[in-house]
């Protein structure tokens, strides 16, 4: 299963998203994580990594290189792409991938996006191309007592777009996470590490129902 995490803006918790999927998928079955974003946030943090992660991760041309030397095909591909893709970019992943799952923050920022996306997504399909499908996945939420969370679902679900209910919260634990290069389970000494892997979990177990349904 190919599993391709995308986002119209920058900082919306998509490296942060690819990296705890191949680590719940990479609990399960043989999983690669292979990064195509230029900046190479996810390679970087893999590099990171003091202890061996559930899964292995590639560039793509790193990938091209592990199957031409034998690699064993994985159970599970978890691709981390370039922020804002083109047209043809999102054409290539919508036609290529099982699933497309969709971080955005309730920033406003991050809402006036939105509409960006889905006009590409309109034109795609209006052309013919296949469109796998796709679910948005809040993150970065702020804590209660702020609303911001509950009201950017609300405004996504009226307007009939496909999000989950489980919202990732904002924690630091997060960061630490990403300075040791490890998943956020790892992190020692943060009361809200576990909580932080519950939501991620919550959240995969959810879009697993969604691609399996």
């Amino acid at each position: 299963m190919i599993i391709t995490i995308l986002s119209h803006k920058g900082g919306a918790g998509k490296t942060v998203t690819a990296i705890h999927l191949a680590a719940y998928l990479g609990k399960q079955s043989p999983t690669l994580l292979v990064d195509s974003d230029p900046n190479g946030s996810a390679l970087r943090w893999a590099a990171r990594a003091e202890k061996e992660l559930p899964f292995k991760t590639f560039s793509q041309e790193g990938l091209a290189g592990y199957f031409m030397k034998g690699g064993t095909p994985p159970t599970h591909m978890v691709l981390d792409t370039e922020a804002r893709p083109t047209l043809d970019q999102l054409r290539s992943h919508a036609s290529q991938s099982d699933f497309l799952l969709i971080p955005t923050t309730p920033s406003i920022l991050s809402s006036d996006t939105l509409p960006l996306l889905l006009q590409d997504i309109g034109k795609l399909a209006s052309q013919g191309d296949r469109i796998c499908p796709f679910a948005f996945l809040l993150t970065i939420v702020p804590p209660r007592p702020s609303k911001a969370g509950e009201e950017a679902q609300a405004f996504l679900k009226e307007r009939g777009l496909p999000i989950l209910n489980q919202r990732i919260r904002r924690y630091n634990a997060f960061e630490i996470a990403a300075l040791k290069g490890c998943p956020v389970y790892d992190v020692k000494g943060d009361e809200n590490a576990g909580i932080a892997w519950s939501d991620y979990t919550q959240a995969f177990k959810e879009m697993e129902e969604m691609i399996n349904g």
